[in-house]
């Protein structure tokens, strides 16, 4: 199985309020910019699946996940193409380049 690092940039809805509010206090909409990078898992129209960890990849009955989440295909940010999809082998030099990407974005200092 051939699961990917990749970096995706999405939008996510605020954490909802616990409290009650006059309607005239609720401020203008606005979603969350999220960064999430991981092993892709899933890929398709609908949604992007993807995981912290990956185990034994080697052997298919006993590959596993831990950490997998969905992000809708919607909510991500550059859209259905591959434009801002990081993609590489876990080795030095990929995680080199993933955090030089990291850091041209502003996401790590």
């Amino acid at each position: 199985m051939s699961c990917p690092l990749v970096l995706i940039r999405w939008l996510d809805s605020r954490q909802p309020t616990s409290a009650w509010r006059y309607l005239a206090d609720v401020g203008e909409p606005k979603a969350v910019e999220c960064t999430t990078v991981g092993w892709l898992l899933k890929d398709n129209a609908d949604a992007k699946v993807v995981c912290q960890s990956v185990g034994d990849l080697g052997d298919p009955e006993n590959a596993q996940a831990s950490g997998v989440m969905t992000i809708p295909a919607r909510c991500i940010l550059n859209g259905s193409n591959t434009q801002g999809w990081h993609t590489g082998a876990l080795s030095a030099g990929g995680l080199a380049d993933l955090r030089g990407e990291f850091l041209a974005a502003g996401s790590l200092s």
